[in-house]
């Protein structure tokens, strides 16, 4: 292991800044290690001062070499000798936005060890507040020495002088003072011979850039959602861009360059500020705030990207995220969405925490209640207030024991482990810990989770059914509703464990797992495969990385498996990771990712409803029928709608509202001349709100009593069925518009009926000759009074053919040019029929080809047609036409010739 130092190795983050720097960088200090650096010639450089104690022993010989400089003579060397060496510069007074340090270093005979600089800034009182360390420069030997930096070292070669720097580093108004430090690490195996030189050290001042958004003094809206960040704001509240920007050298102008961006990277608008610092400016002070109003922007996700420019060149980039959205209804008692914060807070404090959840809709809350192998969450008015916060915006703790104290691991040499194995430690092992857990949380937390997402080690228990009724008895004094879960496979059978339900206790719940490697359709078959197992089933839903995947195939998939899980009646769907700028729907620094305004816009349409079922739409889009109380959604896609956006044509009402996953909402067009309304399908789902219940739920129940026809001579019956879905007896008539040469009598209906009673239009219908077997749809037309009339169109699809005889055709060219026609047929009659044809071939321009298929039975029957130069015939319509002998059946089957 290496010296103490790397661990304080550190990543400083101040948006992105131009690679090439110096132009920009104006030198406040260097030290060459010359004669000014050492004017009593003894060796040492003045005011430095060398680290000692036992890991930096005083036989490692540091001291300023005369023969060996990088632009000059002299450097500072290091002899290597079996120990680490630190030398520190005196300490510097800085009042300056941001600094960087550069130097050179040459290493000779590196095995093990590395050489590094560091910054360390000081407060007014020269104490340490941090300390930043350059990667390490290491001997061509050990290219890859282990260290905590997130750049590798550079590859070197004995007596080659390699740059080294520390930084851009902003500084805030704590930090008065630096040091700068040069070090020899030594690791377990310190090298005993070799030599490292420093030298050309120098610390340079850039200008420093920050940017800030607020809603206008002058707004009289109030945010979303109480004690939000300046990321969130509502439609009206006047946005604006502040940008404050430090440090720049008064003999230069500068340009804020600033960018708004909407979802998807599309550009709203931009500008230019430029900047002309006062020559007064005294160092370290604010040369210009420059403000850029916005005014009221839409509900959307926005990106706004700012750049400090001097000379064309930028110096630093900066990027801020925010949204505009309406503030959530009242959540309902009990919710169906949560979030899983099995990484904890990442820094954001409980209140901003509980303000981003209740933001984004979710009403569910994963806490992880055993910290870092340390003690439980503290008891404290912060906890106290945070717990009270959630059950106003009625959002449920639960408490996630996945990472057990001291007390637990040192049974495992400090191991982790799984849950389940601390479960078949003693009772009196890990009794002292949920007693703990008990006293402080167990009247505010009722849910529990045993271990963390994926934790699936309880289903190794021997007795896991008492294991849980042991733990329940600890619980049990409270008096209090307790439940516990813990994660599960869904390929393994769902285990009956609970204790016997009892008052004050309830039935446990099941941690499954939804990540993008379970399609929307297994996690639908696996939902319906699953339900009244008596577990409730709560989905652990991961989204697909930023890395490697588009926004629209993130989104796409995010709302497949969010519908899927709705459909499936999923009790409670989470989202893992929501505070990860890689998968998750806020950063660390409470700003939201673009996926906030989706995930919010999906849990806010859907949370509290029961799924109805699907429609059949005129072309044949996937969708979703929702309900909850009497507020319908209808949420329709198209997977392939990136390639060409699919037209629905519909009526759901006049008020009904296409809201997209950016929260954009759009009344549906309506077409003036049949009053259907207009809905652009692609690959992003559109959610369908302020449906009219009834006309929703009528299209559900309307359909064929039998949906098949026979492809027969002569008329068939046929029913249709509707049902009153309306909260009022209506009366009304219905219309059936067939495809052109198809017949029904009667085609109108007129009908009574009360609330919930059927209707049933019965008819008979005749098929036209040549028709071909297959897939059709009918358009039934209804005029409804209600509590107001209706007009609207339902598209009902049915089939030519029962499936009893089914004919299918392929084609391919032979070698020796002739065009081949297979026809095949399939007598499928049950109890089996022995079965007669006259087949014909319908060629235009030629002679009908004939061909009689006699006693088909259980075994397909095969046969060929050929024809001369298929070339003349390519791209022209054929058709086969097969006639039952002294029989009704007349199979028709149309097709190109290739």
């Amino acid at each position: 292991m290496l010296p103490w130092i790397l661990v304080s190795l550190m990543a400083f983050a101040q948006g992105e800044l131009s690679p090439d720097l110096d132009q920009h960088v104006v030198e406040i200090r260097r030290f060459t290690f010359e004669e000014p650096d050492d004017r009593n010639f003894d060796g040492d450089p003045d005011y430095w001062t060398r680290r000692k104690g036992p890991e930096f022993p005083p036989y490692v010989i540091a001291k300023i070499d005369r023969t060996t400089g990088y632009r000059s003579r002299q450097s500072l060397r290091f002899e290597l000798n079996g120990g680490s060496a630190a030398y520190y510069s005196p300490i510097l007074k800085v009042n300056e936005p941001m600094l960087i340090l550069r130097g050179r270093v040459r290493v000779e005979g590196l095995r093990r060890s590395a050489a590094v600089i560091t910054l360390s800034l000081l407060d007014e009182k020269r104490r340490r507040l941090k300390r930043i360390v350059s990667r390490p420069v290491v001997g061509p030997s050990n290219p890859e020495l282990p260290t905590s930096s997130s750049s590798p070292a550079p590859p070197t070669k004995d007596g080659e002088w390699l740059p080294i720097e520390v930084g851009p580093v902003p500084l805030n108004a704590d930090i008065q003072f630096i040091v700068i430090g040069c070090h020899i690490l030594g690791g377990d195996l310190p090298d005993t011979r070799g030599s490292v030189w420093f030298d050309d050290l120098w610390v340079g001042k850039l200008p420093r850039m920050s940017l800030a958004l607020a809603a206008d003094q002058g707004a009289t809206t109030s945010s979303p959602t109480p004690h939000l960040s300046s990321h969130f704001f509502r439609p009206g509240q006047s946005v604006r861009v502040s940008a404050d920007v430090f440090g720049t050298n008064p003999q230069w102008d500068y340009t804020v360059r600033l960018q708004l961006e909407e979802e998807a990277g599309r550009v709203r608008t931009s500008t230019n500020l430029v900047l002309n610092p006062p020559e007064a400016e005294k160092p370290g002070e604010r040369s210009q705030l420059t403000t850029w109003d916005l005014g009221p922007l839409e509900n959307g996700f926005y990106r706004l990207r700012g750049g400090l420019l001097r000379a064309g060149a930028t110096i630093q980039a900066q990027s801020l995220t925010f949204v505009v959205m309406e503030p959530a209804s009242a959540p309902p008692l009990r919710g169906d969405f949560g979030w899983s914060l099995s990484s904890g807070t990442r820094g954001l404090s409980h209140a901003e925490i509980g303000n981003l959840a209740a933001a984004s809709g979710v009403q569910w809350l994963k806490l992880p209640m055993w910290t870092a192998g340390n003690a439980p969450v503290p008891l404290g008015a912060d906890w106290m207030e945070f717990l009270d916060q959630l059950e106003r915006d009625r959002i449920t703790p639960v408490g996630v024991l996945n990472d057990p104290p001291p007390r637990i691991t040192e049974k495992f040499a400090g191991r982790t482990v799984g849950f389940g194995k601390v479960l078949e430690l003693p009772k009196d092992s890990w009794r002292p810990a949920f007693d703990l857990l008990i006293a402080r949380h167990a009247t505010q937390i009722h849910h529990w989770q045993l271990g963390g997402d994926g934790d699936h080690s309880l289903r190794e228990l021997p007795d896991l059914k008492q294991s849980l009724a042991d733990l329940q008895a600890e619980f049990s004094p409270t008096g209090n509703e307790t439940r516990f879960g813990f994660s599960w496979k869904w390929d393994e059978p769902f285990p009956q464990v609970w204790p016997s339900q009892t008052p004050g206790q309830s039935s446990g719940f099941l941690a499954l797992p939804a990540n993008p490697q379970f399609s929307e359709q297994q996690l639908a078959l696996a939902l319906q495969q699953t339900s009244g197992r008596g577990n409730e089933r709560w989905l652990s839903l991961q989204t697909l990385p930023e890395r490697g995947h588009p926004l629209n195939e993130r989104l796409a998939d995010l709302a497949s498996r969010v519908v899927a899980a709705r459909r499936g009646g999923a009790e409670v769907i989470f989202l893992a990771e929501p505070l990860s700028e890689s998968h998750g729907v806020v950063s660390a620094d409470g700003s939201p990712t673009e996926l906030f305004i989706p995930w919010r816009t999906l849990v806010l349409a859907l949370r509290g409803t029961e799924y109805l079922g699907s429609l059949d739409l005129p072309a044949q889009s996937p969708n979703a029928l929702f309900v909850a109380a009497e507020r319908v959604i209808l949420v329709v896609w198209n997977p392939r709608g990136d390639e060409e956006p699919i037209r629905e044509d519909l009526f759901l009402g006049e008020q009904a509202t296409a809201v997209d996953l950016w929260g954009h909402a759009q009344p549906l067009p309506t077409n003036p001349r049949t009053g259907t309304q207009q809905i652009k399908v692609d690959v992003l789902p559109k959610i369908i709100v302020n449906c009219v219940p009834g006309i929703a739920r009528w299209r559900l129940a309307t359909r064929w009593e039998n949906d098949r026809i026979p492809s027969e001579r002569g008329s068939h019956p046929v029913v249709l069925r509707a049902i009153n879905t309306f909260p009022q007896g209506v009366n009304g008539t219905a219309v059936l518009k067939l495809p052109s040469g198809w017949s029904i009598e009667p085609n109108r209906w007129e009908f009574r009926a009360g609330v919930g009673e059927e209707i049933r239009m019965p008819g008979s219908i005749t098929i036209p000759p040549g028709v071909s077997l297959g897939a059709y749809r009918a358009n039934l037309e209804f005029e409804i009074n209600a509590e107001r009339p209706y007009k609207f169109e339902i598209s009902l699809p049915y089939t030519l053919g029962v499936g009893d005889v089914v004919m299918n055709i392929s084609t391919r060219v032979l070698p020796d040019g002739r065009l081949e026609i297979e026809q095949r047929i399939e007598n499928k009659t049950q109890p089996l029929q022995t079965l007669d044809f006259e087949c014909s071939l319908f060629v235009p321009g030629e002679i009908r080809r004939r061909q009689t298929v006699t006693k088909v039975g259980s075994a397909p029957d095969t046969r060929y047609y050929y024809l001369q130069d298929p070339q003349k015939f390519r791209g022209r319509d054929l058709w086969i036409r097969a006639e039952e002998v002294d029989g009704r059946r007349v199979l028709n089957q149309h097709f190109q010739a290739p």
